[in-house]
């Protein structure tokens, strides 16, 4: 009988708070818990950009170096007129100004973050990052925790602060205020009013405004992708009138986003025909077609090992200044890493977490990672490339891998809600812990995998470096053996039998050499 009471018995909430913070932070008003969180992000911002903030380190970065030397005289006129410069002359001979450094006419409400850049970049903006992805996942979990996890995922990934790095400025701002712009959309096609559909406006209105259309293209090809999965889901259920006033609001928010932005994308646009981007190659491997040309459009395609860095970030090598990068790339400042636990809670919500969302979710960060691949998966993007609006537009489809991480970071936050539900019964709460248990463990096989059997899965052999080292082995040995018969005073070095000699001998020890090398594998 006593057993019988031990099982009807609830759970104790208190159970295993050793230190009491779990009833510490449930009497805690919901107002005190998402100011605590938020202070915690803005703490882990700081910390995360210490030697900017606190020492004398600096964010220069390649790019933004070059555009300032490349804006330098328009800079500089602003400045002595007062008038703002309609032309630059330090690029291409000549080429419009407000393609370079244009003077926004209508303040908006980034304008928030533009004050704090000034004393405080790049936090300025990494905050709205931290703030939008918690934020986001708040609204769809109504969990903190899992909020929390997804604002440090998707700010921890490394390319953003390999872009930060690299000077890619205007791409890190888009990257920034992404999960607000997603978080809108999710607003509006749940609750279409005039506010969500503002709400969205302003969202998309900034989102452009930071300058990196292909961040925006990207991520507006995932909503599509929700978009589509919610059409789906409200004609299976008959919710189709409110998915019709979900889609209204997006409209109308869409329509309004884009007059905000209209200057400066119309003069964009009038100018885009001439450009690489939008005019007809003349010249070249992509001679005749519209766009930049193919092959120019798919250099820096994530190789298709190189998924690997998702979970072990130097898996490929790293970057390519230290040397050790041995991935197709021409050449890389780093992964594209989201860490084994992202990637476990995400396999988790795309498992066992039936909603629209991570359906949504999962198919368009597949659908990115194909796109990822560029040429090494030719049959899709290729099509892709010649049929599908702007998508010739953008080069480096690595790129598509930054989304990717975006989406692996809101699914760990879904999936670590997940894990953390309390369920109704000891049945589900067994396959409630088994779930969790399996999704573990084959992230765990994977990393044992890796880093036991590399050896047998990787070459670690940068492609194409095989014929380098030939041609290098080939030229030193020559040298080499030339030095040798120089001292032979009874040799002439034009004699046709001592060349031929010297071939085979050069081309033996060569052979030599590389036998010794294991076979080069295909990426």
């Amino acid at each position: 009988m006593s057993s019988k009471k031990r099982r009807g018995n609830p759970r104790n909430a208190n159970d295993g708070d050793t230190f009491g913070l779990a009833a510490w932070w449930t009497a805690r008003p919901a107002w005190q818990q998402h100011a605590l969180c938020l202070g915690l992000l803005f703490l882990a911002s700081l910390l995360y950009f210490a030697p900017v903030h606190f020492s004398e380190g600096t964010l220069g970065g390649g790019d933004l170096v070059s555009w300032r030397a490349q804006a330098e005289a328009m800079i500089e006129y602003r400045e002595a007129t007062g008038e703002e410069p309609l032309w630059n002359p330090n690029v291409f001979g000549g080429m419009p100004g407000y393609l370079m450094n244009y003077g926004e006419q209508v303040p908006q409400i980034d304008g928030l973050p533009r004050l704090l850049r000034g004393f405080l970049w790049p936090t300025s903006h990494f905050l709205f990052l931290l703030f939008g992805a918690y934020g986001f996942v708040f609204y769809l979990t109504k969990n903190k925790g899992a909020g929390l996890l997804s604002a440090v995922a998707y700010g921890m990934t490394t390319y953003l602060v390999i872009a930060l790095g690299a000077g890619h400025a205007t791409k890190f701002v888009a990257f920034c205020f992404a999960p607000w712009m997603a978080w809108a959309f999710a607003w509006a096609i749940r609750r279409p009013r005039w506010l969500s559909a503002l709400a969205f406006a302003i969202a998309l209105a900034i989102n452009l405004r930071a300058s990196h259309v292909q961040i925006t293209y990207y991520l507006t090809f995932l909503l599509g992708v929700w978009w589509v999965v919610e059409l789906v889901g409200a004609a299976r259920h008959g919710r189709l009138a409110h998915f019709g006033k979900g889609t209204a609001a997006l409209a109308l928010g869409s329509l309004l986003g884009l007059l905000m932005v209209a200057q400066p994308y119309l003069t964009y646009a009038e100018y885009k025909g001439y450009t690489v981007r939008g005019s007809e190659v003349e010249s070249g491997a992509g001679a005749g077609e519209e766009g930049m040309g193919l092959e120019n459009a798919m250099r820096w395609s994530q190789g298709v090992g190189e998924l690997a860095t998702l979970a072990v970030a130097g898996a490929r090598g790293g970057s390519s200044q230290g040397g050790t990068y041995w991935g197709p790339k021409p050449f890389t400042e780093g992964p594209h890493y989201v860490g084994g636990i992202v990637l476990f809670l995400a396999l988790l919500a795309v498992w066992k977490v039936r909603r629209n969302v991570v359906y949504a979710l999962a198919i368009g960060a597949f659908l990115m990672t194909l796109f990822a691949l560029g040429h090494h998966f030719a049959l899709l993007n290729e099509a892709m490339y010649a049929y599908f609006p702007l998508f010739d537009a953008f080069r480096a489809p690595e790129t598509w891998m930054s989304m990717v991480a975006f989406a692996l970071a809101v699914l760990a936050g879904l999936g670590a809600h997940y894990a953390c539900e309390r369920v109704a019964n000891r049945e589900r709460e067994k396959e409630h812990t088994r779930a969790v248990y399996v999704s573990a463990g084959a992230m765990a096989a994977l990393a044992a995998l890796l880093a036991v059997g590399g050896g047998a899965l990787y070459d670690f052999e940068k492609q194409g470096e095989r014929e380098r080292i030939t041609q290098r082995v080939r030229q030193q040995t020559q040298r080499q053996l030339r030095a040798q018969l120089a001292q032979q005073p009874n040799l002439s070095m034009q004699s046709r039998r001592v060349q031929q000699a010297l071939d085979r001998r050069v081309s033996q020890r060569v052979s030599q050499y590389m036998g010794r090398v294991k076979p080069e594998r295909q990426e």
